[in-house]
C-alpha cells in the first residue's frame, strides 16, 4: 500500500471529475506464464503504458489530467519482464513527471501529482556550472547481464542513481536491470556496466571528486595521456576507463586499484591547469549556433588558440553555446558575440524574392546554410 492512510481524508475528492479506464487492448499476450511483454517505442503514452499495467495485474488506475501529454521513452524494445515488476517499474515512470499512485481501496491506484517536486539534475551543480543539455531527459533503459550477476551489478550501479527520481529494477531470473534516470546518468552505468561486467576478476571503481572543474574535459584528457603511456609501456595491457560524472562533478575511474591509483595520480597532477578553465554558457539572439561556433572557432584560429583548449557544445534547440575554456578565452568570445550577435540594420537586409529555375528552392536554402555557417 502506498501512502494509504495519507490520503484517506481526500476519498470523497478523488474521485470528483476524473474518469475510470479498463487497460486497453493491443499488447501481445506474454508468452511465458507469469512474465509480461513490455512493448512501446520512445514517444509512446505513459497512459497507454497505465491502462497495460492495470490489464496485465488486474488492477484499475484512476486518473484525470495528470496523464496528459506524458510519454516514456523505453529501450530496447520490447522486453519480457516478471509481472512482480510492473508496478516498482510504473511507480519509476511516474516519479519522472512528478506524480504517484495512492492505493486507495485493493487493486484500485489513484494516480496523484506527487506533493514535493523531486530535485532535477541542475540542483546537483555548483553554481554557475549549467547541465549538458541532453541531461535532462529522462529515460528508461534495459540492460541485459549475465544473470549470476545481475545482483552484484545492480549494487554497484546503484550508487550512481541521480535522485529520487530515479528507479532501479533487477531481475534475476530474467538477466535484467531495469533503470529510470536521466539520459547521461544512463550512459554513464551502461560505461560503468561494460567494464565492470568485463572477464578481469580484479576490476573494480572508484569516484574521484574534481572540485568545480570540467570533469569531462578532465577525464578526456587523462584518457589521451593514459592511452599513449600504455602504447609504449605495457602495448598488451588495456587502460582504465574513465568517464566525467556530470552531476557529481567527479571522474568515475574503472579497473584494476594498481590502475585506479595511476590516474588519481594523474588526475591530480592535471587538475590545477584544469581549474583555470570555467564553463559558461552563451545565449545567443540573433546568430544562429552554428554561425557563432563557426565565428569563434574562426576567431580562435585566427589568435592562435589550439581547438584542444577550447571545449565548445551547441545546444540548436535552446540556440546557446556551452564552452569550457579559460578567462583569456572567454574574453576573446565575449568580444566576439558582441561584434556579431546583434540585428542588421533595415538597409542591409533588403528583401528579394528569387524564383530558382533548375534546382528545388529547399536544396538552395540547405547549401546557402552551409555557405553562410562556415563564413
Amino acid at each position: 500500500m502506498i501512502g494509504c492512510v495519507l490520503y484517506q481524508s481526500l476519498l470523497p475528492s478523488l474521485f470528483g471529475a476524473v474518469f475510470l479506464l479498463e487497460a486497453p487492448a493491443g499488447q501481445d499476450v506474454p508468452a511465458s506464464p507469469g512474465t509480461a511483454v513490455v512493448n512501446f517505442p520512445e514517444g509512446g503514452e505513459l497512459r497507454v503504458f497505465v491502462d497495460y499495467v492495470g490489464r496485465t495485474l488486474g488492477v484499475r488506475f484512476v486518473y484525470g489530467d495528470e496523464l496528459k501529454g506524458q510519454t516514456i521513452e523505453l529501450r530496447p524494445s520490447p522486453v519480457e519482464i516478471p509481472k512482480d515488476r510492473l508496478l516498482p517499474m510504473l511507480a519509476g515512470l511516474l516519479r519522472v513527471h512528478d506524480l504517484a499512485m495512492v492505493e486507495v481501496s485493493p487493486n484500485v491506484y489513484r494516480i496523484v501529482r506527487a506533493e514535493q517536486s523531486s530535485r532535477s539534475v541542475a540542483a546537483f551543480l555548483p553554481q554557475g556550472h549549467p547541465p549538458d543539455p541532453a541531461s535532462l531527459r529522462m529515460v528508461t533503459q534495459v540492460l541485459r547481464v549475465p544473470a549470476a550477476k545481475v545482483e552484484t551489478l545492480a549494487q554497484s550501479l546503484g550508487k550512481f542513481t541521480s535522485s529520487a527520481k530515479s528507479e532501479l529494477i533487477a531481475v534475476p531470473e530474467r538477466g535484467l536491470i531495469i533503470v529510470t534516470d536521466y539520459e547521461s546518468r544512463v550512459a554513464l552505468m551502461k560505461t560503468i556496466l561494460d567494464a565492470l561486467d568485463a572477464a578481469r576478476p580484479d576490476v573494480t571503481m572508484a569516484s574521484v571528486d574534481v572540485g568545480g572543474v570540467d570533469a569531462a574535459s578532465l577525464a578526456s584528457q587523462v584518457t589521451a595521456v593514459l592511452a599513449e603511456v600504455y602504447k609504449k609501456a605495457a602495448p598488451g595491457e588495456t587502460p582504465p576507463t574513465l568517464r566525467g560524472d556530470l552531476l557529481s562533478r567527479a571522474i568515475v575511474v574503472i579497473g584494476s586499484q594498481r590502475q585506479i591509483d595511476e590516474a588519481r595520480q594523474l588526475i591530480d597532477r592535471l587538475r590545477p591547469a584544469e581549474a583555470q578553465r570555467t564553463q559558461r554558457v552563451y545565449a545567443l539572439t540573433y546568430l544562429s549556433v552554428d554561425r557563432a561556433k563557426a565565428l569563434i572557432e574562426k576567431r580562435l584560429f585566427a589568435s592562435a588558440i589550439t581547438p584542444a583548449a577550447v571545449h565548445l557544445d551547441a545546444d540548436a534547440p535552446s540556440n546557446r553555446l556551452f564552452i569550457t575554456a579559460d578567462p583569456d578565452t572567454h574574453a576573446l568570445i565575449d568580444t566576439v558575440l558582441t561584434q556579431e550577435d546583434h540585428p542588421l540594420p533595415q538597409a542591409q537586409r533588403p528583401l528579394r524574392i528569387y524564383r530558382p529555375q533548375n534546382r528545388k528552392a529547399a536544396d538552395l536554402l540547405a547549401t546557402l546554410s552551409q555557405l553562410l555557417g562556415q563564413g
